[in-house]
């Protein structure tokens, strides 16, 4: 047909002799086109390395087949070079846990570690004291006590005391 430019017809002059004479060579937005996506997509592919450049600003459209078919199967199964969908999955499974975490909290279902550090300090304190004061208060009774029976009674009676006082 007179008056059509076949990019493929047309001798290239002063372009050293290229490749892209045999097979089917379209530019980037011919290819953006075919896969409905913007030029910009097609140009990150090529910056990935998913595709390759273009030569003399033109791409085998077999070769983007073939790649992207390959590209879009490795995503598929998971082993595609994928750095920002695996970040993106990353950050969304970060925050829906930190969600999760937050709705437990505010359930009571999880406790601050400052609080319940404080608090077990403070109990394992009390406690402490309490058996500590053991000794004073029935060293006394003790000493003058010579039936064993009546020490072992007298102690245990003491330490049930003791827990007894812990417990409330």
């Amino acid at each position: 047909m007179k008056g059509e430019f076949n990019v493929f017809e047309y001798e290239q002059g002063a372009l050293p002799e290229m490749e892209h004479r045999k097979g089917n060579w379209q530019s980037i937005a011919v290819i953006a086109d075919m896969y409905e996506v913007s030029e910009q997509t097609i140009r990150n592919w090529i910056d990935a390395h998913t595709l390759d450049k273009p030569v003399n600003g033109l791409l085998n459209v077999i070769d983007v087949i073939r790649k992207i078919y390959r590209h879009q199967r490795r995503l598929l199964e998971g082993t595609g070079s994928q750095a920002l969908t695996d970040e993106r999955v990353r950050l969304t499974r970060a925050q829906r846990e930190l969600a999760e975490l937050d709705l437990q909290h505010k359930k009571g279902q999880l406790l601050d570690a400052e609080e319940v550090k404080k608090a077990a300090f403070e109990k394992a304190r009390v406690v402490s004291e309490a058996f500590e004061n053991i000794p004073a208060r029935i060293g006394p009774l003790l000493a003058a006590e010579t039936d064993e029976f009546k020490i072992c009674h007298i102690l245990k009676v003491e330490l049930d005391k003791t827990r007894e006082e812990l417990i409330k």
